[in-house]
């Protein structure tokens, strides 16, 4: 239940800050003998259309017209979607178009109450993975941190090269997602020395820089995977259970 009410909480909040003063938002449950399907509507700004396909990925901004600090990371999004699929149900979203509002809707199919109080839902590949966040950007990294966390990782953001490095040998992170553009040092450098310390860790570039220029030099720094920013929430977690199925190769 406590999951659900952070899906909800998540929905509505984006509703409050895409909607203008004395705009509407309006919530509906309806409920079939097989689901209950919870819808919220607002007379925001909306989802211009080529957005919608990428709405659930992570670091989506709804309109990036607006700025960081308001136009979201779409990982708010991303956490819904994979909660509300982790309870057996689907979560949609649907707009007519920049200006004209839009609409969420989280349907769940109807269960017989347990008996006795049920165990939280694991991913057992999660289990005893610990996953460093390396983004100068504090929302996105806490709120990654976040989703990973919900998915069953153990999980560190930091904000700097130098905090990473600090936290490196106590953390002991199995996976690294580094971002390229950190402002002490940035992500080729700090691969270069991860590999330096002989530090285990697999190493993953999640970037906006996304070029082939981009990626040849991120495997030249000792990166294992670049990903490019937006993401979809499976890729990430394809591309950490692939990592951790490689052995690690011990330095001589």
């Amino acid at each position: 239940m406590q999951r659900l009410v952070q899906c909800l909480s998540n929905i509505l909040v984006n509703a409050i800050k895409y909607t203008p003063p004395r705009g509407l938002i309006k919530v509906q449950v309806t409920q079939t003998p097989a689901e209950v399907a919870i819808e919220i509507a607002d007379s925001g700004i909306g989802i211009a259309p080529e957005m919608l396909p990428a709405i659930f990925d992570l670091f989506t901004q709804v309109n990036p017209t607006i700025d960081r600090t308001h136009g979201g990371l779409g990982i708010g999004l991303s956490i819904v979607q994979r909660l509300v699929q982790m309870h057996s149900g689907t979560f949609t979203a649907a707009s007519e178009g920049l200006g004209r509002g839009a609409q969420f809707t989280i349907q769940l199919p109807l269960i017989e109450p347990p008996r006795t109080h049920a165990p939280e839902i694991s991913n057992p590949r999660s289990e005893g993975c610990r996953i460093l966040i390396v983004d100068d950007n504090i929302d996105a990294a806490d709120s990654l941190a976040r989703l990973l966390t919900f998915l069953g990782y153990e999980t560190l953001a930091v904000y700097s090269a130098n905090e990473c490095l600090e936290h490196l040998a106590s953390f002991a992170p199995e996976v690294a997602l580094l971002d390229i553009g950190l402002p002490d040092m940035n992500g080729y450098e700090l691969a270069g020395r991860f590999r330096a310390q002989s530090a285990p860790a697999k190493l993953v570039a999640l970037t906006g820089y996304g070029t082939a220029e981009d990626r040849l030099q991120s495997e030249e720094a000792g990166f294992d995977r670049h990903l490019t920013k937006p993401v979809a929430i499976a890729e990430l977690e394809q591309v950490i259970a692939s990592l951790r199925l490689v052995p690690t190769v011990e330095q001589e």
